[in-house]
């Protein structure tokens, strides 16, 4: 998945805002929708250095942790995003 030119700036816009740093912490396998959340993650974490992406085993494959708190499985898409 690779973000559209407008989503990518809107994005741009807040991650130019963050105060601290975070980690996502990503669980994926080798199917084709861990491949593609992963995609995602990497392009959203070379958009600014606060950004950390780590991989470790989440209690769900494919699935990504914000911080702490918010966990999504699988690719997130529309009003998740």
């Amino acid at each position: 998945m690779t973000l559209d030119s407008t989503i990518r700036a809107q994005l741009q816009q807040y991650l130019a805002l963050m105060e601290s740093d975070i980690t996502i912490t990503a669980s994926v396998g080798s199917d084709a929708v861990s491949q593609e959340m992963l995609g995602l993650l990497t392009e959203i974490v070379g958009m600014t250095p606060r950004i950390t992406l780590v991989r470790a085993g989440l209690p769900r494959t494919p699935s990504f942790r914000v911080g702490d708190r918010v966990t999504f499985a699988g690719v997130p898409m529309g009003h998740e995003f």
